[in-house]
């Protein structure tokens, strides 16, 4: 152990900064994270904070941080998965993104909120 190792170790304020240190990680851990961060994308919409929208993608009804997070994730997989279909099937992903939005929207549960048309609605 070097002179600097000996001088920390046996430093009085080492047990402070370690006690903050092992603290604030423990207030980190134990804080509740916004909102929708620890969620998936079916409790974030029965939540109302995300919703169907007529383009086959989710959008944010309310702002939260984690929502989009989870839209983000949950829309670039759609927009990957609709390029191939139309790819597939040679049209255009237009398309393809109206027909999903319309299936998506119709497949919404009760209370979920929906936007077609550029304005939300509870279904």
């Amino acid at each position: 152990m070097g002179e600097a190792d000996r001088m920390t170790k046996n430093h009085p304020n080492r047990r402070v900064f370690l006690t903050a240190l092992t603290g604030g990680i423990a207030i980190a851990l134990l804080s509740p994270p916004p909102v929708a961060f620890a969620l998936g994308l079916a409790e974030a919409k029965a939540q109302g904070l995300l919703g169907e929208t007529d383009n086959g993608y989710v959008a944010m009804v309310r702002d939260d941080p984690g929502a989009k997070a989870i839209a983000d994730q949950v829309n670039a997989r759609r927009r990957q998965r609709y390029q191939e279909i139309a790819a597939q099937r040679g049209v255009d992903v237009t398309a393809v993104e109206a027909l999903a939005g319309k299936q998506l929207i119709d497949r919404a549960a009760s209370g979920e909120f929906v936007r077609v048309g550029g304005g939300w609605m509870r279904k």
